[in-house]
């Protein structure tokens, strides 16, 4: 049987890792399924089995695309889980009730804003989950950015099945039809809100999974050390809601005349299964709650019935059930993040039964009081070491850095929060609406723990965290070595092979070995450059803050320089003062280590000296020259404009200068130009664009913007000089070389099915 749940669950997830048709190939494995003999081929028919549902899903999720539109379109929507208060704007989903204009159909999933002024104006209040609305909003297809070593977007939008976004223009409630366990979820989030609470944030992540109200600064602290887990409802609270429903169930057996072991083990397993049911619904059933209350509940029935479930079998169970119900769910982090951490535990702990032959150097069942004390502490310790060696190559490749702190971080706070915070939080939050008095003082205790937990996670989040390397062949030998960790080898090999896993995985980001290389960044209608030499970088501009909370500085620019620098940045360069270049600056600020900082005109909140004509400077046989602003200048004639020269080659970043700011600079011909104001037809006038004569030519232009950048003709006028054309539009992230003058590596230059454009490249 385990075998056959794994080979579905393997199969699941290998359709999504193939470029075949997905319909067609569904068809054979399912043919194959049927063909193979079961008996004899149990695993192969599972695995053809999940290959032919996963490719279903696969080509479900390719045919629900939704068409370019132009003007806005009514939409006849239900609510669909916790909308969030974020920024200026309520941020909600919503599936289509109706079909609408511009290809969506019913059923499909959206996802959309609406400006507190809106809501002003309309005198409505907030949506709530399970509410029906007549909405006209600017919607467009689902499509994100494509940087790497950032969050996919464009991934976890096809995941959650959201087929179109944008943000709502009027609306008007149709229906009050509210789903009941959301709503309730929704409800608690308010009267958390409004409790007094410090940290009623991390309260409500601890009790219901909801991270709506954790500050943006302490959730990049928990995400920055890895403990971000111990607040989005991780198996241990599931685990924990599932014990003392057995607890409860054993103290009522002995309360009660049931004297049959077999009525008495059924009473226990019913109020685990119940609890751990019960606590998955509020938290709203995420994957790690998912996997976690599915194991929890094949354990209880087993014990219900006197039989020993193996780990490794209710592990099986878990994914095959997970991937059954959800054949998308492996396009989720927390999928891999949750089941990987499982397995490693699994993986180790297993062999041992109750002896020592993983050879850990733990005591045995067969020693002393104190000894076997010894042994669960050192099994807290032992099991925290597995799933930091065993899970850090998957943590890193999704992070993209790992911190120093991080195991010690999460020995010390995993039974603070299991043990203490959690239960009074879940408590405190449950009697909430019915027993406030009751409430009250499990809540402040939960706040006073908190206050604690978040002291030592500032302490360790002051550390700065390890840049991992991004090389696919890096981080697979890093797993390579982390699998052979799990092995049962002597304590010293292990030792050994840790050592030598991390060495592998947290080795220097590869530099340019000569010249300098050009990253711009996909940041929509903005611009983020980061010019790397074999020792420095500079950061151009960073990109746009949204009145919707979205913050390119710290979703995008933070976590690129992180994975291709190490997080330190020499120097950055603020081309002048629009939100679409420094809005960002803030959060690169904060998380970055960043030595200087230079601009075009000042910037509020920011100190930064004068860019000015005639700067220079040389960085690793890099030579930097400043071209503009020759005088001081407001808007976007004030922009920065600087030279990148090495070997002959030149790179030009030049901001959002236009038509007279051009007329003064000394131009030389290049090989990269960034173009001037996203390809304005204020900018790149035909003098400028017949002295550079730019061999290639970028444009930092948002996909489909109303401001219709890059402009038709000012593309021609780069065309007529020979120029090749390319757009961050199209392309995602472009990054360009000294040292490969004629090549760029595009973010879309890739096969993931997801995408919602493919890589195209215009000459």
């Amino acid at each position: 049987m385990r075998r056959a749940l794994a080979g579905f669950a393997i199969g699941v997830i290998a359709a999504h890792a193939q470029p075949v048709a997905p319909f067609a190939a569904a068809i054979v494995a399912a043919g194959g399924a049927v063909l193979l003999p079961w008996p004899r081929w149990r695993f192969c028919a599972a695995l053809a089995l999940g290959a032919a549902w996963g490719w279903l899903a696969v080509d479900a999720a390719l045919a629900s695309r939704a068409a370019p539109c132009p003007t806005p379109v009514d939409l006849a929507v239900r609510i669909q889980g916790l909308p969030v208060r974020q920024g200026q704007s309520v941020n909600f989903q919503a599936a289509l009730t109706a079909e609408a204009a511009c290809g969506l159909r019913r059923g499909d999933g959206v996802r959309l804003s609406w400006v507190d002024a809106a809501w002003v104006d309309a005198g409505q209040p907030l949506p709530r989950p399970g509410q029906q609305w007549a909405l006209t909003a600017r919607v467009r297809p689902s499509r994100a950015t494509a940087n790497p070593h950032t969050f996919d977007y464009e991934r976890w939008l096809t995941r959650q099945r959201i087929v179109a976004t944008g943000y709502v223009v009027a609306g008007q409630l149709a229906a009050d039809s509210r789903d009941a366990v959301d709503d309730f979820r929704l409800r608690l989030r308010e009267r958390i809100a409004s409790a007094g609470l410090v940290h009623g944030g991390m309260v409500l992540a601890l009790a219901t999974g909801d991270g709506a109200l954790l500050p943006p600064a302490a959730w990049a602290q928990l995400r920055d050390t890895a403990t971000v887990h111990l607040f989005v409802i991780s198996g241990l609270h599931v685990g924990m809601f599932a014990a003392l429903g057995m607890a409860f169930g054993n103290l009522l057996v002995r309360a009660t005349p049931l004297t049959r072991r077999w009525r008495a083990r059924g009473l226990a397993a019913a109020f685990a299964i119940t609890s751990a049911l019960a606590y998955a619904t509020l938290a709203g059933w995420s994957l790690p709650v998912t996997r976690a209350a599915t194991m929890a509940c094949i354990g209880a029935l087993a014990a219900s019935i006197g039989r020993r479930v193996g780990a490794s079998t209710g592990l099986a169970a878990a994914l095959a059930l997970v991937l059954a119900i959800d054949p998308l769910a492996p396009l989720d982090t927390g999928f891999w993040l949750s089941f990987l951490a499982v397995s490693a535990l699994v993986a180790f702990f297993a062999p041992r039964g109750g002896s020592d032959k993983a050879g850990t150097g733990l005591p045995t069942h067969r020693a002393g009081f104190g000894q076997r004390w010894l042994a669960r502490v050192g099994a807290v310790v032992l099991a925290q070491a597995v799933v930091c060696v065993g899970f850090a190559p998957a943590l890193g490749a999704f992070v993209g850095h790992f911190h120093p702190l991080s195991p010690l971080t999460n020995l010390a706070l995993i039974p603070i929060v299991t043990l203490a915070a959690a239960p009074l939080s879940a408590g405190g939050a449950l009697l909430l609406p019915w027993l406030p008095t009751l409430a009250e003082p499990l809540l402040g205790a939960a706040d006073a723990t908190l206050g604690l937990v978040l002291r030592i996670v500032e302490f360790a989040a002051a550390a700065p965290t390890i840049a991992v390397d991004p090389r696919p062949q890096a981080l697979a030998a890093a797993g390579a070595l982390a699998l052979a960790f799990l092995l049962p080898w002597p304590l010293g090999s292990r030792a050994a092979l840790a050592a030598a896993m991390f060495v592998v995985m947290t080795r220097a980001p590869p530099a340019p070995a000569s010249g300098f290389e050009v990253a711009t960044l996909d940041v929509g209608q903005g611009t983020a450059i980061l010019v790397r030499t074999a020792r420095h970088a500079l950061l151009y501009d960073a990109g746009a803050r949204y009145p919707s909370g979205f913050d390119v500085g710290d979703a995008i620019v933070t976590p690129y320089v992180r994975s291709a620098h190490g997080g330190e940045v020499t120097e950055i360069v603020l081309s002048h003062a629009d939100i679409d270049h420094v809005g960002g600056a803030p959060a690169v600020l904060r998380n970055l280590r960043v030595r200087g900082v230079s601009a075009g005109e000042p910037v509020a909140g920011i100190e930064a000296r004068a860019c000015r004509r005639g700067d220079a400077w040389l960085w690793d046989g890099v030579r930097f020259r400043t071209l503009a602003p020759a005088r001081r200048e407001a808007g976007n004639d004030a922009s920065c404009v600087i030279e990148v020269a090495h070997g002959g080659r030149r790179a030009l970043l030049t901001g959002d200068i236009e038509s007279a700011a051009e007329a003064t600079l000394p131009v030389r011909p290049v090989q990269l130009l960034i173009a001037p104001h996203h390809g304005s037809r204020t900018s790149s006038t035909r003098s400028f664009v017949q002295q550079a004569r730019p061999r290639i030519v970028v444009f930092s232009a948002g996909h489909g913007n109303r401001f219709g950048h890059p402009h038709p003709a000012v593309v021609e006028r780069y065309r007529a000089v020979g120029a090749h054309i390319a757009s961050t539009a199209t392309l995602g992230a472009i990054v360009w070389r000294s040292a490969e003058p004629e090549r760029l590596l595009a973010g879309r230059d890739d096969w993931r099915y997801w995408r919602r454009e493919r890589r195209h490249m215009a000459q």
